[in-house]
């Protein structure tokens, strides 16, 4: 059982090259989204393209805590953008500008193929 399959980031190597990849799969999910007119977000076409016959829901590793899973170990997360952050900007001078850019961060997600029930253990 290959808890990994058919996950564009598992070879990769830090955040960055997580991002390349990212960047990667949203211009074609860019795409998908136009032609549904803004129906769809890009995470949305992104979370529909690693879905397969063993990965089917997605959540955050708290999403699965939550609902009483554990993610197995070795698992490698499947990214998506997060929220918008908000970050400011600093001149030439360092000195921080009024002005407010928007920076999205990378969310990761397991899915249900990742994840075990919990044992819990009542030890007395």
């Amino acid at each position: 059982m290959d808890i990994n399959r058919n996950n564009p980031f598992v070879d990769c190597k830090g955040i960055k090259q997580k991002r390349e990849v990212l960047k990667a799969l949203s211009k074609g999910a860019k795409a998908v989204v136009k032609m549904t007119g803004g129906e769809l977000k890009v995470n949305d076409v992104l979370i529909d393209s690693y879905k397969d016959k063993n990965h089917k829901e997605f959540s955050t590793f708290l999403g699965w805590k939550r609902l009483g899973f554990t993610v197995q170990k070795g698992a490698k997360a499947f990214c998506v953008w997060s929220t918008p952050l908000k970050t400011e900007v600093k001149n030439k001078d360092g000195e921080k500008k009024e002005e407010e850019t928007e920076y999205f961060g990378i969310a990761f997600l397991f899915s249900n193929y990742q994840v075990k029930k919990e044992d819990k253990w009542l030890f007395l």
